[in-house]
């Protein structure tokens, strides 16, 4: 994965050195921003460190461990950790930049392409792009992440609910079917499609 090294500042035009600041979070794809971000600024001569913002949101076990993991990486590539507590993920980010008096803040290009997930990603690259001041804001993906990635969602997708629920929604709904058979001669189906229509949406 090369990196692309054409990214100017008017802190190089000032001979004044570049401060680069990388967002990480519990994700994989952290550990591989973590060394796009430290090619980036070797090439460009550039100071950097990376951000942790800690939020209300109480970690698994797994995330908790790939956390550790990225700022283990950090380190061995020689790249200070911070560790920041806000609610607001973006505010939290660029708070922290504008302090540190950095020139490029570096984030991750969200990796899911849900629609939903894009637009909470566009919105959270706004917000920060916002909130930074006259601070630069650096976007980088790893397209080879991203495809494997999707790939493994499709091959083996996830499912949220555990299998007891999945077989009383599924008695449920048969149960309302064959009630709803049973009464099709005095309600007719429109009303009966309804009340099928309500147990689902229930479920």
């Amino acid at each position: 994965m090369s990196v692309s090294t054409n990214i100017l500042s008017e802190n190089s035009e000032n001979n004044k050195p570049m401060k680069y600041l990388v967002a990480i979070s519990y994700t994989q794809q952290s550990s591989k921003l973590l060394e796009m971000a430290k090619e980036l600024a070797t090439v460009n001569a550039a100071e950097i460190q990376a951000v942790y913002v800690e939020n209300n949101k109480i970690l698994s076990k797994q995330q908790q461990l790939q956390l550790d993991k990225n700022i283990s990486k950090a380190k061995e590539l020689g790249i200070i950790v911070r560790i920041v507590t806000n609610y607001d993920l973006s505010k939290g980010i660029s708070s922290f930049a504008i302090q540190e008096n950095v020139s490029h803040i570096i984030v991750g290009k969200p990796k899911d392409r849900s629609l939903l997930s894009r637009l909470r990603g566009s919105n959270f690259i706004y917000n920060l792009i916002a909130q930074s001041e006259n601070i630069s804001v650096i976007v980088l993906g790893d397209k080879q992440y991203r495809d494997k990635n999707f790939k493994n969602k499709l091959l083996s997708p996830s499912f949220s609910s555990a299998l007891n629920e999945y077989i009383v929604s599924a008695l449920v709904i048969a149960i309302t079917a064959i009630a709803c058979f049973m009464l099709k001669d005095l309600a007719g189906y429109r009303v009966l499609s309804f009340v099928l229509l309500f147990a689902v949406s229930i479920l």
